[in-house]
C-alpha cells in the first residue's frame, strides 16, 4: 500500500488526483475508504505496451538536520505519486532531520495508477520524483531500459551493506542494477478471530490454536466442524482470493519461478493450494466475498469468518480501521510451512524527474537509516527492510492491545527468519498471473469445479493472456 505490500488497496479521493504536503504537528490526513483494486488484465496489457512504446519513443532525459520548521528555507520540492497516505503517515517524522525539503503527494486510484505514469513517459510530461512501484508490476517495469534511476550509481551510490539481503533480488533489473528501495517487509501469519475460536475450537489462547492448525489440512479438517456446527454460516476464510494467498505463499516460502523460458511452472507450484481450495470449499469454508470489496471490508466486523491472511501492512491499513470496536478480540499465528508474504512497494526515481538527488535523501531516510526505520514503525507498526534496525530493540517488546497483548511484531520476525521464508524471482508475468487464478476460484466456490479442472482453466487463461507461454 502507499508504501507498501498492499497490492489492491487504494485511496478514493474523488478527483483524478489529490495533492497534498505533510509536516509533523499538523494533523495527519483521514483515512478515506479502502477500495477494490480492479483491472489487473487492463494493467497487464498496458505495461507490455507501454515496454514496446518506449522502446520506439525514448524517454525523457534525465546532512540531517534537527527541529525544523515551516520557516527553514526550502531546497526544493519532492513530488510522489501514490495511492494513499501509506507513504504520509510514514515520513510524518522526517521534517525533523530534513526541514528543508517539502514533498507533496499525488494520489491517484490504484487502477489508473501505472496508465498515468505509462501516458506522461510517452508524451514527456512532468514525471513524479519518487514513483511507487508495486510487487505484481515490478519485474516488468524494472526490465524496461531507461524508465529509472539506478541506484548504484552516483550520485546515489546505494550501500547494499544495510539492506535485508533478500530483498535485493525483489528490487533489482534482469541485470542486477538496484532500480529502487522497498520499503516493507511484508512477511505475515494468518489472523484469527478469537470469539469464533473460541466457539468452534474450544480455545481462543494463540499457541493452543496454533496447534491445532500446523498444516494445510487441518483447516479443511476444522472446515466441517465449522460447517456442521454452525450449519454453514460460518466461513473460515472471507474469499477465494483471501485463501488462495494464504496458502499459495505468494511471494515468499518457494523460490522456485512461476515460469521458466515460458513453461508455466504453476501446476508445480499452486495444485497443492488448489486441492486445499477444494475441500475449503467442501464445507462452506470459503466465503463469496470479493477482495477489497464493501462486503469484504465488513467481514473482520462480522461474525462469520474466522480468519484472515495477516501480513505486516495489512494490520494497520486493512483489520484495525475496519474493525475499530475489536480490541482484544484478534489473534496472530504462524502458517502452515512457516512462510507466508503478500505485497511490497518499492520507491524509484524515474529518469526525467526534476528533483531526482533530493528525491533519494527522501528515499534514504525513509527506508535505510534508523530513524525512518522508526518513523514507520510509529506509523503502522510494520517493519521497514533497514537491516542495523533489526540489531535494536525497535522491533521487540511491543505488546499490541488489539491482540490482547500479543507481540505479534516479535511474531512476524520469528516468521521472517524460517527457513521456508525465501525470496520467489520476480517475473514479467507476475503483473496478471494472479488475475488469471481469478476465473478458477470463481467456479471452485460457486460451482464446485475440482482442483484439476481449476488448475487446467488457470493455464488455459494465463495462455490466452500471453501466447508465449506453454505448459
Amino acid at each position: 500500500m502507499g508504501a507498501s505490500c498492499k497490492a489492491g488497496v487504494a485511496q478514493a479521493t474523488g478527483h483524478p488526483a489529490s495533492k497534498r504536503s505533510l509536516r509533523e504537528g499538523q494533523s495527519p490526513i483521514k483515512k478515506e475508504e479502502i477500495k477494490m483494486k480492479k483491472g489487473k488484465i487492463l494493467i497487464a496489457v498496458l505495461l507490455l505496451a507501454f515496454a514496446f512504446a518506449l522502446t520506439a519513443c525514448g524517454n525523457n532525459g534525465g546532512g540531517a538536520a534537527t527541529g525544523g520548521d515551516d520557516t527553514v528555507e526550502s531546497r526544493g520540492t519532492v513530488t510522489w505519486w501514490t495511492w494513499g497516505d501509506f507513504e504520509e503517515l510514514g515520513i510524518y517524522r522526517m521534517y525533523r532531520y530534513i526541514p528543508d525539503i517539502d514533498v507533496e503527494f499525488a494520489v491517484f486510484p490504484s487502477d489508473e495508477f501505472i496508465s498515468r505514469f505509462q501516458t506522461a513517459v510517452a508524451a514527456g510530461s512532468t514525471l513524479p520524483d519518487i514513483f511507487n512501484v508495486e510487487i505484481d508490476h515490478r519485474a516488468t517495469m524494472y526490465s524496461i531500459d531507461g524508465l529509472f534511476h539506478v541506484l548504484d550509481d552516483a550520485p546515489f551510490n546505494i550501500d547494499r551493506s544495510v539492506m535485508v539481503p533478500f530483498s535485493i533480488p525483489l528490487v533489482s533489473n534482469p541485470q542486477g542494477q538496484i532500480l529502487g528501495v522497498q520499503i516493507d517487509n511484508c512477511v505475515g501469519g494468518f489472523l484469527f478471530k478469537r470469539d469464533l475460536a473460541l466457539e468452534f475450537f474450544g480455545t481462543d489462547d494463540v499457541d493452543e490454536v496454533e496447534a491445532l492448525f500446523q498444516t494445510k489440512e487441518d483447516y479443511v479438517y476444522w472446515a466441517r466442524r465449522v460447517y456442521e456446527q454452525s450449519n454453514g454460516r460460518v466461513n473460515m476464510f472471507a474469499s477465494a482470493g483471501d485463501a488462495f494467498r494464504a496458502f499459495a505463499s505468494l511471494g515468499h516460502g518457494n523460490s522456485a519461478p512461476k515460469v521458466v523460458d515460458y513453461q508455466l511452472n504453476i501446476r508445480n507450484l499452486f495444485m497443492d493450494t488448489f486441492n486445499i481450495m477444494e475441500g475449503l470449499a467442501r464445507y462452506n469454508g470459503i466465503g463469496t466475498h470479493t477482495g477489497w470489496s464493501p462486503g469484504w471490508m465488513a467481514s473482520f466486523s462480522g461474525d462469520d469468518v474466522i480468519f484472515f491472511p495477516g501480513p505486516t501492512w495489512f494490520i494497520s491499513h486493512v483489520v484495525k480501521p475496519n474493525d475499530p470496536d475489536g480490541v482484544g478480540n484478534w489473534g496472530l499465528i504462524s502458517p502452515p510451512g512457516g512462510a507466508f508474504s503478500w505485497g511490497g512497494t518499492a520507491y524509484s526515481i524515474p529518469l526525467g524527474a526534476e528533483n531526482p538527488e533530493l528525491a533519494w535523501e527522501v528515499i534514504r531516510w525513509l527506508t535505510l537509516s534508523q530513524e525512518g526505520a522508526e518513523s514507520f514503525f510509529s506509523a503502522h507498526s510494520t517493519p521497514t527492510l533497514y537491516l542495523p534496525a533489526y540489531a535494536t530493540d525497535l522491533y521487540t517488546n511491543n505488546p499490541d492491545p488489539f491482540f490482547r497483548g500479543q507481540d505479534i511484531v516479535s511474531k512476524m520476525l520469528d516468521i521472517a527468519t524460517h527457513p521456508n521464508t525465501q525470496s520467489r524471482p520476480l517475473s514479467v508475468f507476475d503483473s496478471f498471473l494472479l488475475g488469471a487464478a481469478a476465473p478458477a476460484w470463481i467456479e471452485m466456490i460457486d460451482n464446485g469445479m475440482s482442483a484439476e479442472d481449476a488448475m487446467t482453466m488457470f493455464e488455459d487463461e494465463a495462455i490466452f493472456m500471453d501466447a508465449r507461454l506453454h505448459r
